[in-house]
């Protein structure tokens, strides 16, 4: 099965950051990685049977469960670049929303056709964590053999708890990839904002079917 870098991308952080408010509670940043892998499993078994029916049944669900682990709001933030101090209030939240909701549909379509042969999380090194920060390395391999190494970057809220902030899989930095998309949108559609917001969706999309 043949993945889009942004398809593969969202696919593996789902693989590792699907949480619930159980795990949340683990205190160090490899762990809730590690317990978050029998929820993923649980999470494909379940929805894999309907998905075609009702994938909205899968989204719905990823859209509650990623939420308290990734730091949607932020990361939307920061893909707007310098664009962000141009927006509104209304419409940063528009596009945290819309940035939200695209990449869960793109992992939950990824995650039923996605089979991992294993998936080892390893254990950071001193100089890797610190209070609030922390860089987690894991190494998923596929069912065809291809092994890929995704490093998270993690950081903790306001209340304390750990988020992914960003991820980079073989050299592919999420962040940079989707900041580049929004300052591309940008320049097409004449530095429109909230025509980027209401074309995001679509715009993926497209790019995903050229890969």
């Amino acid at each position: 099965m043949k993945f889009s870098k942004i398809a593969l991308n969202m696919l593996l952080l789902g693989l590792v950051f699907i949480s619930t408010p159980a795990v949340a509670q683990v205190n160090e940043p490899q762990d809730i990685v590690k317990t978050s892998i029998d929820k993923v499993m649980l999470a494909i078994e379940t929805n894999r049977d309907t998905f075609d029916q009702d994938p909205n049944i899968l989204t719905n669900e990823m859209v509650v469960i990623l939420s308290p682990v990734v730091a949607f709001d932020s990361i939307a933030t920061a893909v707007m670049g310098k664009y962000k101090n141009d927006a509104t209030d209304a419409q940063k939240e528009k596009f945290a929303q819309t940035f939200r909701e695209t990449m869960v549909k793109l992992y939950a379509k990824a995650l039923i056709a996605f089979e991992s042969k294993s998936i080892e999380v390893l254990d950071p090194s001193p100089e890797d964590v610190s209070p609030r920060k922390a860089k987690i390395t894991s190494h998923v391999t596929a069912e065809d053999g291809t092994v890929y190494k995704v490093i998270y970057s993690m950081r903790k809220n306001k209340e304390g708890q750990w988020q992914a902030r960003n991820m980079i899989v073989d050299g592919i930095n999420l962040g940079l990839t989707y900041l580049n998309q929004f300052d591309s949108a940008m320049n097409r559609y004449e530095r429109n904002i909230d025509k980027v917001i209401s074309s995001w969706q679509t715009d993926l999309d497209n790019e995903e079917a050229k890969d």
